[in-house]
């Protein structure tokens, strides 16, 4: 009896042991929030979402404005190779620029370089969809649609009340799997 309740506390010890090592390996594997597999998967979600939103889905294509203030060329270029596809037509907008070109544009994308408030009321009144990955934007409603990571994990963020200024409504599908903002 006491051979095997020092066995059984043995095998409890090591699976405890062999549970943290691969839990730290999980940490370790997580892509970190700066990095080009961190771009592409936040933007691969995007692409995404953006087609759940009820007018973007019966579009054969979307323009999306990616909206920059001061945006080194490399990082510019990789959230411009990340979003570029056969549906999803972005181009980069200069923030001072944006105003005058809002009609040729579906989706506004800012990052944090940017003046929100200038933005989001544009966004607001020519009926666009604003997409960041500033989750402050997002909860302050100056951004309708986040995507970010948290705690190495993507997460989706809607704030509902940005969504009915700028006129959007998403399906389900994309609701069931976000964060509402009321």
């Amino acid at each position: 009896m006491l051979k095997q309740s020092v066995f059984y506390r043995f095998l409890k010890t090591r699976i405890i042991f062999l549970g943290f090592i691969c839990f730290s390996q999980l940490l370790e594997a997580a892509p970190k929030n700066d990095s080009k597999a961190a771009l592409s998967l936040r933007i691969a979600v995007c692409k995404r979402a953006l087609v759940y939103e009820k007018a973007l889905y019966k579009k054969d294509t979307i323009s999306l404005a990616l909206v920059y203030e001061d945006l080194n060329s490399d990082k510019l270029n990789d959230l411009l190779t990340e979003f570029s596809d056969n549906i999803i037509k972005v181009e980069p907008v200069h923030e001072n620029d944006i105003a005058q070109r809002l009609s040729e544009f579906d989706v506004v994308y800012y990052e944090n370089s940017v003046d929100i408030d200038k933005l989001s009321d544009l966004t607001k009144a020519h009926h666009l969809l604003s997409v960041t990955r500033v989750s402050d934007y997002v909860k302050s409603g100056k951004a309708t649609l986040g995507i970010f990571f948290n705690d190495g994990k993507i997460k989706i963020l809607i704030n509902s009340t940005s969504a009915k200024a700028e006129q959007k409504e998403f399906f389900g599908e994309i609701l069931s799997l976000s964060e509402i903002i009321e």
